[in-house]
């Protein structure tokens, strides 16, 4: 019941299949029952064994054929507060970040539906992204939502895999990193699809980076004028300027400033209250500091 045979040739021509070439196997762990989750070890871990000798005409030879499901990590994306959309990536020798075997399309690729997550290859909707592990490697992951969603993200398991000690949801728009391994992370998105933002990595790059200290970076508000000057001594490449209430919301953004030895931001309508100045500049942690403004 159930049965099924591939065949792959170089040339037209008849195939005979022989009854001898299938392997009964009645149900239960003592046969190798494919119906039985395999036995933990004394580790915790399964073991999963080879398979025993088969008869076939490829000359394969089964004994050296690990019953191990391939290596991959399960995502679950939770969407709309329940809504469980799980992915996986999946780590073999043979594949690449391009598309090749084991990469699956989404079956929600290119519809309607009002919130989804993916994998992207060649800016394509996977659920299923094939690939060969390198703890350096970076792959892309996109969001689409129709409307201002809430959404949730953790690696729900490591199946027959042990390469690396976390996962993170890197934003390239924050410059943060997200462990998803250890804790679920909850953001939020508006309207619009995501596909150049968002990366799964398996370090945290920032880790290895040194500090700004506030003497690489001396902030003077002025609330007579209403400009807050940033200036830049060391003559940093400077990748961003963040402004943020007390309650984490963005209000000022300014992006790309560059190796100028000073930048002006205009505070004129902010309300008086103390903000927080992100700044996230080439090659170091970012750097934040407190700033009061008071427009009266």
């Amino acid at each position: 019941v159930g049965q099924g045979f591939m065949i792959e040739g170089i040339s037209n021509g008849t195939v005979l299949m022989k009854n001898i070439y299938r392997v009964f196997r009645r149900e239960g762990v003592a046969n190798q029952s494919q119906f039985e989750r395999p036995a933990f070890t004394e580790s915790g871990t399964f073991q999963y064994g080879y398979y025993e000798d088969i008869p076939n005409v490829a000359g394969i030879d089964y004994t050296q054929m690990s019953k191990a499901p391939t290596p991959h990590i399960i995502f679950n994306t939770i969407v709309q507060g329940n809504a469980v959309k799980q992915s996986a990536v999946i780590f073999t020798e043979f594949s690449n970040d391009g598309l090749d075997f084991g990469d699956s399309k989404s079956s929600t690729a290119g519809s309607n539906t009002p919130i989804d997550s993916y994998f992207l290859i060649n800016n394509a909707e996977y659920v299923h992204y094939a690939t060969n592990f390198d703890i350096h490697k970076r792959i892309p992951i996109g969001f689409r939502n129709n409307n201002t969603n809430t959404l949730k993200i953790q690696v729900g398991e490591f199946v027959n895999f042990n390469q690396a000690e976390n996962v993170y949801l890197y934003d390239k728009e924050s410059g943060q990193y997200h462990d998803i391994l250890n804790q679920l992370y909850e953001f939020t998105l508006t309207p619009g699809v995501y596909h150049d933002r968002f990366e799964i990595t398996f370090i945290n790059e920032t880790l290895n980076l040194p500090n700004l200290t506030e003497s690489d970076f001396q902030v003077v508000q002025n609330n007579t004028t209403h400009t807050m000057t940033l200036h830049n001594p060391g003559i940093m490449d400077i990748k961003s300027a963040t402004l943020f209430d007390i309650t984490g919301k963005k209000v000022i953004e300014k992006l790309n400033i560059g190796t100028g030895a000073s930048y002006d931001i205009s505070t004129k309508g902010l309300s008086d209250a103390v903000y927080v100045l992100k700044v996230t500049a080439e090659g170091y942690n970012d750097f934040g500091i407190k700033i009061p403004v008071k427009n009266n």
